[in-house]
C-alpha cells in the first residue's frame, strides 16, 4: 500500500517505547487496521469497488459472500433518520 490513510501512535505504560504504525479505516465498519509498509490491499482486507474505499478482512469476507456495499456513513444516516421519525411520532 503506497498511501495509507492515517498514522497511529500506541503508548502503553507496560512498554518503555512508543509504537507507531500507518493505518487505514474500513469504510464499511469504521475499524482501524494497521498497515505494514508496502503491503498490497489484499493483505489488509480489500478494496470495495462499490464505494471506492478500503475494507477490513471481516467486511471483505462479507462482500465476497454477496453482502451489499453499505458504508459506515450510510448506516449512521439510516439510524439518524429512524430517530427523527420516532421523535416525530412522539416516542
Amino acid at each position: 500500500m503506497l498511501k495509507p490513510q492515517g498514522y497511529g501512535i500506541i503508548t502503553d505504560p507496560a512498554f518503555p517505547f512508543v509504537q507507531e504504525h500507518d493505518t487505514i479505516t474500513c469504510k464499511h465498519c469504521n475499524r482501524v487496521v494497521i498497515v505494514k509498509p508496502f503491503a498490497p490491499p489484499e493483505s489488509i482486507g480489500g478494496f470495495c469497488r462499490g464505494c471506492s474505499g478500503y475494507m477490513c478482512e471481516n467486511c471483505t469476507k462479507a462482500r465476497e459472500l454477496g453482502g451489499p456495499c453499505v458504508t459506515w456513513q450510510q448506516k449512521l444516516d439510516k439510524i439518524e433518520a429512524r430517530m427523527i421519525a420516532l421523535r416525530s411520532y412522539g416516542m
